[in-house]
């Protein structure tokens, strides 16, 4: 495994000849020098340009816009407004936010996140794939689990997630499943700090097997023996800043 930073020559340029990066939603795609409609391998790649406005386009090519649920802070849970909006971004113009309140009371009936739907190409994902995005935290991970991308529920209904999870101490985390209930999972090796940008990415090779997750274009963590394919009969839609059900909204900031 090369732990050199991301660049054009080595570590997602070099695996990408041989895995199926399935999920983008950073800035790989210019680490890799290709151009977010020409990548056949890509499903989903958001930049959060738009600024304004209750979506936002997947340059993937595929179609697979995200819609805001609860764009205008309408929804109170727990005496707190829940929403999603639109911020400046020290990478672009925009990233999106997402404000409100931590712990099982943010319900998906009542939190905020972008739902992308549940296309064949998310629903029928089970090989290799990376999950990459810039991500600040306005908690310390270890004091709120969320969802940074999420195609998963509770027992009988996970599937693949990027999160923050506090029972690990506010590290952050990639999981897949091979039976839609028992996950595997790669846990960055420190906790994720708040108010800081941080770059994640997480790379499953069902080849190796093995899972390995990456802060800030480095290898930080890797875990072998992990499944060979990934469970594809959850009907889940892919969130970001949140999971299907609830109870693990981002408050924080995320972008490309």
């Amino acid at each position: 495994m090369n732990t050199s930073p991301y660049s054009r020559k080595t570590s997602y340029s070099t695996r990408s000849t041989r895995l199926r990066p399935a999920w983008l939603m950073s800035l790989a795609l210019a680490l890799l020098g290709l151009p977010a409609a020409s990548n056949a391998d890509l499903i989903g790649y958001y930049t959060f340009e738009e600024g304004s406005g209750t979506t936002t386009a997947d340059h993937s090519g595929n179609g697979n816009t995200g819609n805001f649920y609860n764009p205008n802070g309408t929804a109170v849970v727990n005496g707190t407004t829940n929403y999603v909006f639109w911020t400046n971004s020290p990478f672009g113009n925009y990233c999106v936010g997402f404000a409100g309140n931590s712990g099982s009371g943010n319900s998906g009936s009542g939190g905020s996140f972008i739902n992308c739907s549940n296309p064949p190409l998310y629903a029928n994902l089970s090989g290799a794939m990376t999950l990459c995005a810039w991500v600040l935290p306005r908690q310390p991970a270890s004091a709120n689990s969320c969802r940074i991308v999420s195609k998963a529920d509770g027992s009988g209904k996970r599937g693949w997630t990027l999160e923050f999870e506090s029972s690990l101490n506010g590290e952050a985390e990639c999981q897949v499943t091979a039976d839609c209930s028992n996950t595997v999972g790669t846990p960055t090796t420190m906790p994720i700090a708040a108010n800081q940008w941080i770059h994640l990415a997480a790379v499953y090779d069902p080849t190796v097997p093995s899972l390995t997750i990456y802060t800030n274009g480095y290898m930080n963590n890797t875990v072998t023996g992990v499944p060979t394919s990934q469970c594809t009969n959850v009907a889940n839609n892919v969130y970001i800043g949140n999971r299907v059900g609830g109870g693990t909204a981002m408050i924080g900031l995320i972008d490309d």
